[in-house]
């Protein structure tokens, strides 16, 4: 930092539950019957009212409180003991129905390390190096986007032999970070343990088209809120559907 930048910082970070929503902390609050209505729960560091009411729309759509009452449904029981955020709860819940679930725990497990992921670039070069190695994992076929290619880096990863340096020789040569894979199998794996003790991920090649779109609806019922109507060709951007203020979105550079 500069020192006139350093100087404008704050003292100390904002808290977390500021720029989030408070969706798991409701959950638990719920789920434990501490309080029936969370506006008026004494928060430590108060989420603003938009946010909370947001939460609660949120949950209410995703199917874990109840849209008379606001008390915890069934599937909001299972949220709260399962303890990931909601969204990623209801692609895993939907994925039991759809009969992918060994997909979809391998792509929850990326999206908890997709920051982290690829190499740092310190160069253009290297930059342009690292985007043409993405590029690789794209093919014109898929649907799912993002979320495709993330689960096809794993799939790949995964079905190399894990007891030798086969594995990690792959990452490096295509800048990924090796320890970010092994913490995806890892978080998949507890995730599985959670959801039945004896059962295991096993990933075979790619999915079939009509897997994929099985997915691909898995991710909808989890990610609805990301529904966006482009603004056309005049107007950059995309318009959020389900957001209760006028948003425009923006496609990540890095997507």
């Amino acid at each position: 930092y500069t020192y006139d930048t350093y100087q404008s910082l704050d003292v100390c970070s904002r808290a977390e539950v500021l720029c989030i929503q408070p969706s798991i902390a409701v959950l638990k609050l719920k789920h434990l019957k501490i309080v029936d209505d969370v506006c008026k729960f004494d928060w430590l560091e108060a989420p603003s009212s938009i946010s909370l009411a947001e939460t609660i729309n949120c949950l209410t759509w995703l199917n874990a409180l109840d849209s008379k009452t606001g008390d915890l449904t069934s599937q909001g029981r299972r949220m709260a003991q399962l303890g990931l955020e909601p969204t990623l709860a209801v692609m895993i819940f939907t994925a039991q129905k759809e009969n992918c679930l060994h997909h979809i725990l391998a792509l929850v497990g990326m999206l908890s390390v997709v920051q982290n992921l690829w190499w740092r670039a310190k160069d253009d070069q290297l930059k342009q190096t690292i985007d043409e190695i993405r590029s690789s994992f794209i093919h014109d076929t898929d649907i799912g986007g993002d979320y495709m290619v993330l689960l096809r880096i794993f799939i790949e990863w995964y079905n190399l032999d894990e007891y030798n340096e086969t594995r990690k020789a792959w990452c490096v040569r295509h800048m990924i970070r090796s320890k970010s894979m092994k913490m995806a199998f890892s978080f998949a794996r507890e995730l599985s343990y959670q959801i039945t003790p004896k059962y295991t991920i096993d990933i075979f090649p790619m999915p079939t088209k009509d897997l994929m779109e099985r997915i691909v609806r898995c991710v909808c019922a989890g990610f609805f809120q990301n529904l966006a109507i482009s603004n056309g060709p005049v107007r950059a951007g995309y318009q959020l559907a389900t957001s209760s203020v006028d948003t425009v979105a923006r496609i990540h550079r890095s997507s």
